[in-house]
């Protein structure tokens, strides 16, 4: 008969980390964010965009993009250095004499199994307070953060109905009351010129229905932050 060993969750959760060192744990609670990102990426790449996404097999553009309180352009950077990780960025790339410029268009965080209006704030504030971004890449560049930057943050609907309206109207009060509060930051990344929050339909990549629905929202959501990027640059030159 065989030994069975038993482990506490502290090294079970150390041994995890170790075999996924450099790169975020893929879960099942991420599989409707990655079937979507794949999508999506393909769909904006023809619009001159680029994507970049925290799910998805290994790639040039997939891998952790970080929020971080330090000021650096480029380089390493470490766990401790981060605050918070996002999704999907939505990323527009321009040459230029000092190099290429990455603008961001839009940053997502998606929230799979939850709609709790303490995580939402927690997702909007911990971009906010930061002082720049990473994208993947072994450079680990910044990307340029601005007023014509949207940030997009999808909850999980409620499944009763008689609760959809109290949950809009809350997610209103979120995004209202968060981009008042943007100006006592005086961080790089409360420069950010718009915030949405949004309710959607989601069953962690087991309903190709619903996932379509997701993808179809946040491509409207994402159209809507690209023309007011294209608004607030046509207005620059």
């Amino acid at each position: 008969m065989g030994h069975v060993k038993i482990i506490t969750y502290r090294r079970f959760l150390k041994a995890v980390q170790a075999g996924n060192q450099g790169r975020k744990f893929m879960n099942p609670d991420g599989q409707s964010t990655s079937n979507v990102a794949n999508n999506i990426k393909r769909k904006l790449n023809e619009e001159g965009y680029d994507v970049y996404s925290d799910h998805g097999e290994a790639g040039e553009f997939i891998g952790t993009i970080a929020v971080s309180y330090e000021e650096k352009t480029e380089g390493k950077l470490g766990r401790e250095e981060e605050i918070s990780q996002l999704d999907i960025a939505v990323v527009e790339e321009k040459p230029t004499m000092e190099g290429n410029l990455r603008k961001a268009i839009a940053l997502i965080e998606i929230e799979e199994t939850t709609d709790n209006p303490k995580k939402l704030i927690g997702d909007i504030f911990t971009v906010l307070m930061g002082k720049s971004i990473f994208l993947p890449g072994k450079k680990r560049e910044k990307v340029d953060v601005n007023s014509w930057t949207t940030l997009i943050i999808i909850g999980k609907e409620p499944s009763r109905k008689d609760q959809l309206v109290a949950h809009k109207d809350r997610n209103i009060y979120i995004q209202d009351k968060a981009k008042n509060a943007m100006s006592a930051l005086e961080t790089a990344n409360a420069k950010i010129g718009n915030i949405i929050v949004e309710s959607i339909s989601i069953n962690g990549g087991l309903d190709e229905k619903l996932d379509a629905i997701l993808e179809e929202k946040l491509m409207e959501k994402i159209h809507e932050a690209i023309r007011r990027y294209i608004s607030i640059k046509n207005m620059q030159q």
